[in-house]
């Protein structure tokens, strides 16, 4: 099987797929063009990083209060 064979036979990689295919509209669509790894130095790069990290430390704790609120609901019927 070639690659794209073994992304599209297999859910997680091709949604994966899909989701990096998405992004990557979104970010031309945003700045005009893909990633461009000379556009900032390693520094930048890194408070990049952390900036994302930061938002998906955010996003990933919300999902655990909502987790956490919906099975103690559950634990009480």
């Amino acid at each position: 099987m070639t690659i794209d064979e073994e992304i599209i036979a297999n859910d997680i990689l091709r949604e994966v797929s899909n989701l990096l295919e998405l992004q990557t509209v979104k970010g031309i669509a945003k700045y005009g063009h893909t990633v461009e790894p000379g556009s900032l130095s390693v520094l930048q790069w890194h408070k990049h990083h952390r900036e994302e990290l930061l938002d998906s430390l955010v996003y990933t704790t919300i999902l655990i209060n909502q987790m956490e609120k919906a099975l103690s609901v559950e634990g009480k019927q």
